[in-house]
């Protein structure tokens, strides 16, 4: 029941109120570019979202970067998301930068633990962004966003670049990855897993805050070391035991955009939640 996007919805399944566009809401922008990063030496799509009236002259709006950009357009509505979670007074404003990939084998390259693209993003990517548009400097208001593979990135930019990032939204975190090991089969359960869960653990505390979520049809059948599920609850408990803030959860669901949709913004309510 892993990687299946049939879609079979059962009277008990959640609602999934945040991804409905409702029309008497006020709906902010979306810009698409092409941005060439000389620090990679490769060229990308951009999705820029602004929320509704942004402009310099108000607060500097939140910061989420979202990695696999085409898929949070064409699969989750992001931008439908960030106008419904706004505009309830759920999240502040906030300006989203959806960042696609400049090839599938330059995602497989990138997205999992990368010093230079950890360093696009800090150095080279947020300044641009900066330069553009209203946004905060502050780091607990800065978020790194992905799923699978985009899980890593994030988390190992913030690791990285903790006074740039100060929040992690993981969902369905490849975190069974390390160098040698491989995603399929009983004969890799003899490499070690879960990479990026022992730099956590080998590292100082930083000033972070983690949502991570996993599928529960997204469990180890092979015996090879985990797949998702596993391996993200061995990530939460790392995380856990360094004493991190991590919200967790699972769904009934298991590697697909169907279910990321939803959890998507409660992702983003347990980070940026606007407390009253």
């Amino acid at each position: 029941m892993h990687e299946y996007a049939s879609r079979v919805e059962l009277p008990g399944a959640p609602d999934q109120p945040w991804i409905v566009k409702d029309e008497t809401r006020p709906a902010g922008e979306v810009r698409h570019l092409r941005y060439e990063s000389k620090l990679l030496g490769n060229e990308r799509d951009l999705w820029i979202y602004t929320p509704p009236s942004h402009g310099r002259n108000q607060e500097p709006a939140a910061l989420l970067l979202v990695f696999d950009g085409r898929a949070y357009i064409d699969y989750v509505p992001t931008p439908t998301i960030l106008d419904n979670l706004s505009s309830s007074a759920r999240i502040p404003p906030t300006v989203a930068v959806l960042i696609g990939n400049p090839s599938q084998a330059a995602r497989n390259a990138e997205l999992p633990p990368n010093e230079a693209f950890a360093g696009f993003l800090a150095k080279e990517l947020i300044p641009w962004i900066r330069g553009r548009y209203n946004v905060t400097e502050d780091p607990q208001l800065t978020i790194a966003a992905g799923s699978s593979f985009g899980c890593l990135a994030a988390a190992n930019a913030a690791l990285r670049h903790s006074t740039v990032f100060g929040k992690i939204l993981c969902q369905s975190g490849a975190f069974w990855w390390a160098p040698d090991h491989k995603f399929r089969g009983a004969e890799n359960a003899i490499t070690e897993t879960n990479w990026l869960a022992k730099q956590f653990r080998d590292s100082p505390k930083l000033p972070l805050s983690f949502y991570l979520d996993a599928g529960v049809f997204e469990v180890d059948t092979t015996g090879s070391g985990g797949v998702i599920l596993e391996p993200t609850r061995h990530f939460r408990d790392v995380l856990l035991a360094k004493g991190y803030r991590v919200t967790y959860q699972q769904f009934v669901g298991g590697h697909d955009y169907l279910s990321w949709r939803n959890t998507f913004a409660e992702g983003l309510i347990a980070l940026l939640g606007v407390t009253e």
